[in-house]
């Protein structure tokens, strides 16, 4: 059979047995992904216009993140709550975030957040730690030893969604300790037991 435009077979049926058919043409897909504008742009975040900022992050930004989507999950909540939020825990974050990409200073030398909140309302002789919520529901409320912080209205205090423990420094050094502990006798098991397997020789090597 001669090879021509109108003989040519999709799926070997002839093309001109497929018009006749009333088989339409197969469309021309696309990736709408390419296609479709973020939706994110004319949103911001801590002020900034999504479009402003670098593609990396636009990419990696979702609705709840923003400032229109932060307003929306704290339509109904208290004001004073909601500016808490927004002036000490998003002020630091961007204050940090500058600090790091605008001024050049090291990760450990910037703003903290989670040290600022722990710094204020951990007790004198204690030591602070944000504990893991999806942690403390898997093992039934357990905390690992540490007493949760609360503030003047008896309410726990949080960063985002984790809770404030603390636990005194004494007993932070006496359960480290113990791990360390734990640790050592694990290696010296482990070195034990390659020197035992092999012998002489294997003491270069220790």
């Amino acid at each position: 059979m001669a090879k021509n435009d109108r003989s040519s077979s999709l799926g070997g049926v002839p093309i001109e047995n497929q018009e006749a058919a009333g088989i339409p043409d197969s469309p021309i897909f696309t990736n709408p992904r390419i296609e479709m504008e973020n939706p994110l742009l004319d949103l911001h975040v801590a002020g900034m216009l999504v479009r402003d900022m670098p593609l990396e992050q636009q990419h990696r930004l979702v609705y709840q993140q923003t400032d229109e989507g932060i307003a929306e999950m704290n339509a109904g909540k208290s004001p004073h709550r909601i500016e808490t939020i927004r002036d000490e825990f998003t002020g630091q974050c961007q204050q940090r975030r500058d600090e790091i990409v605008e001024r050049g200073m090291e990760p450990w030398e910037a703003t903290n957040p989670m040290a600022e909140l722990a710094k204020r309302h951990v007790a004198p002789g204690f030591k602070g730690k944000f504990l893991s919520p999806a942690r403390i529901d898997k093992y039934g409320g357990e905390t690992g030893g540490y007493e949760i912080v609360k503030d003047g209205r008896g309410d726990p205090v949080k960063l985002r969604n984790m809770p404030l423990g603390q636990m005194s420094i004494e007993r932070v050094n006496k359960r480290n300790k113990r791990y360390a502990d734990l640790a050592a006798d694990a290696a010296s098991e482990i070195k034990r037991q390659y020197l035992q397997d092999g012998g002489r020789t294997a003491l270069s090597d220790s």
